[in-house]
């Protein structure tokens, strides 16, 4: 310990008695080695307004197909067989598959309108107000959070709906074969589970898809909250429609798992 403290001792003191030019050129290396402050930050900050365009297009675009086969799709098991209306997990099989697609449809459709209100939004701000580190920091910034979120929890929940749906259709389809309509349900439900897996994985979001549709669930439920009141009714009729939404759905579930004789409680 003595001889490394004596070592150090003396290499400062040689490093003090050093000419003016070998100290500036000692503290020019030390600068250069430790990056600056702004550096670690952010780089260069440019303008990401046709990026950010791109990106809400590049959601448009697949949200409008999936949107489009899920309510082409609702209306395949309407027409009830026997034996179907016989089994009371096949007509459940059913509901929840006209469900999902109902569910699918609605959701992409709201994908669809936000990302064209942010496409035109971008497309009327100025490039100063759209300049910043990367394409994710401006859309994750307090201007487009809410799209963002929006855009991409919609955008998968309505895709996992169509896909589940599709199981369930697989299901009730192959009836008559339970072996090939097990097989089919449960490679189409993999699917679901892959896209899950890869979107949590690969994909940056608040703490995997169940994180981003938390997030974006009480960022509308902010929103909503913010215009509640007299003067907005659109807001107030959106919270009451809503309730009364969840309310059937839970009447159904309910009906669904008891006997023909048992009743919902009427409010």
């Amino acid at each position: 310990m003595i001889g490394v403290f004596l070592s150090l001792s003396l290499g400062t003191a040689h490093a003090l008695q050093a000419s003016p030019t070998t100290r500036y050129v000692a503290s020019r290396r030390c600068r250069a080695a430790i990056p600056a402050a702004s550096d670690l930050v952010c780089e260069v900050a440019k303008c990401f307004k046709v990026e950010g365009i791109a990106f809400f297009n590049a959601m448009r675009t697949p949200a409008a197909l999936v949107a489009a086969a899920a309510i082409n799709d609702a209306s395949v098991l309407t027409r009830v067989e026997d034996d179907i209306k016989k089994s009371r997990s096949m007509m459940a099989l059913r509901n929840a598959y006209l469900m999902l697609n109902l569910i699918a449809f609605g959701v992409e459709t709201l994908c669809i309108f936000v990302s064209t209100h942010a496409i035109m939004r971008l497309q009327m701000r100025p490039p100063s107000t759209t300049m910043a580190c990367s394409l994710v920091a401006l859309l994750r910034g307090p201007g487009f959070e809410f799209e963002y979120v929006s855009v991409r929890a919609s955008f998968m929940s309505g895709l996992l709906s169509f896909a589940a749906a599709q199981a369930l259709r697989a299901r009730v389809s192959l009836r008559e074969s339970k072996e090939l309509a097990d097989g089919a349900m449960w490679l189409l439900l993999s699917i679901v589970a892959m896209l899950l897996v890869y979107n949590n994985s690969m994909s940056i979001t608040y703490g995997g898809f169940g994180g981003l549709l938390g997030k974006w669930l009480c960022m509308s439920w902010a929103l909503a909250i913010s215009r509640l009141n007299f003067r907005h009714p659109i807001a107030v009729s959106g919270v009451i429609m809503t309730a009364l939404g969840f309310r059937s759905l839970l009447r159904q579930l309910w009906l669904s798992t008891r006997g023909p004789t048992q009743t919902w409680p009427r409010l």
